[in-house]
């Protein structure tokens, strides 16, 4: 604000509004407003049935103007634009021209992602490797893959 206040000022201050402001008889009068003392349900009836004289909207017809209106608004809130849109962890596949922004959240989904799939991939290079050297050693064990020299030399001749 435009002044400071300190604690103390404040608590004295707003010691003084409490105490003129909260009187029994203050009290009273708001309880007795809603019908609550002393007990007089009509109080708190007669505020509902007001409502219910009123024609319910179902039954009442509304003007033309007011329909227009409606509809308007109806189209100014499908025309809103939507700002809010989930930041996705991989790039687009095309060019978009501007800079993208990540939370530290999504930094961190996204570097958590990197490294399982870094993971996945070492143990997919392992299994590779593995299933070569098996094919390798049976091959051996079976007589033994031919050079590719022997190979090109054997079929010329």
């Amino acid at each position: 604000g435009l002044s400071s206040i300190t604690k103390r000022d404040f608590y004295r201050l707003f010691n003084i509004a409490w105490l003129t402001s909260f009187k029994a008889e203050t009290i009273l009068k708001a309880f007795k407003c809603i019908g609550r003392s002393p007990l007089n349900p009509q109080a708190i009836l007669k505020k509902y049935q007001k409502e219910e004289d009123r024609p319910s909207s179902s039954e009442s017809t509304s003007s033309p103007t007011r329909t227009k209106q409606l509809r308007a608004a109806l189209n100014n809130k499908k025309k809103r634009r939507h700002r809010s849109k989930p930041l996705l962890l991989q790039r687009p596949d095309e060019y978009s021209g501007g800079a993208v922004f990540w939370s530290p959240t999504k930094v961190k989904d996204a570097q958590k992602l990197l490294q399982q799939q870094q993971k996945e991939e070492a143990i997919q290079q392992r299994a590779t490797e593995k299933a070569a050297k098996a094919a390798h050693t049976r091959g051996k064990a079976l007589g033994g893959f031919r050079d590719q020299t022997t190979l090109c030399i054997g079929e010329g001749a």
